[in-house]
């Protein structure tokens, strides 16, 4: 079960003609198939964070991120203590059962996805074996989330991100941060056209029939959806 998605077909071209290779020098064999490459690498992060961004609306009529949810955590910066609110958050997400009873997914948070703002921070938060407190009283030292997450970082949270579906600009904003849950089946999720081995394909031709040069195309089928939301908590510093 999950919320339903589209695969869409993304593709570029590039051409030079004659002139372009007589008047420059153009590394026509390694160059461009590797930038095309990376044009096609980046399609996956920009779908993901655009779909964050936008926080869309789901089958249920209410937004990824909402306070019905439970999955919205305010006052959370990166600290232990802004941890431990999103780490309850997503351990407490649950079903609701059809006589109304809830049943607790148990649920535990295994990525933190930040921005490249906040990377050290929560490098310090999520890698720090101890906690030091400067207080006279004595209280335990150690960090409860010492090596419990994978630190996921993307300047696309401060930035912002072009849609690659839209192509429409979403703005981002450095004070949020996410969670997910560990397995990561329960969250986001990329899909791919069957047999193209999850990769771009590019291919290279010779212009003909009067026109002189070369060309480049490359394509790549992706797309990226909402499993549910209960797997996923937005954070506010």
């Amino acid at each position: 079960f999950g919320e339903p998605y589209a695969i869409a077909r993304y593709t570029g071209d590039l051409v030079f003609d004659d002139m372009d290779f007589i008047d420059g020098r153009i590394d026509v064999k390694s160059r461009i198939p590797q930038e095309m490459g990376r044009m096609a690498a980046r399609l996956r992060p920009d779908l993901v964070y655009a779909l964050l961004h936008n926080n869309p609306t789901l089958s249920d009529s209410v937004t990824l991120f909402h306070a019905d949810r439970g999955n919205i955590v305010t006052g959370a910066p990166l600290d232990v203590a802004g941890l431990s609110k999103a780490e309850t958050a997503i351990g407490l997400a649950k079903v609701t059962q059809a006589n109304g009873n809830p049943r607790a997914l148990n649920q535990m948070m295994g990525h933190v996805i930040v921005p490249r703002t906040h990377r050290a921070a929560a490098k310090v938060a999520t890698a720090s074996t101890k906690v030091i407190t400067g207080s006279a009283v004595m209280v335990g030292d150690l960090n409860p989330h010492d090596g419990e997450y994978m630190l996921h970082s993307d300047a696309r949270l401060d930035l912002g991100v072009e849609n690659p579906d839209s192509g429409i600009f979403v703005a981002g904003d450095p004070t949020r941060w996410y969670g997910a849950e560990r397995s990561g089946t329960n969250t986001l999720q990329a899909g791919y056209r069957q047999g193209t081995g999850r990769a771009p394909s590019i291919r290279s031709y010779v212009l003909t029939q009067g026109t002189w040069g070369m060309g480049w195309d490359v394509l790549h089928d992706i797309g990226v959806g909402i499993v549910q939301a209960r797997g996923l908590v937005r954070c506010d510093v």
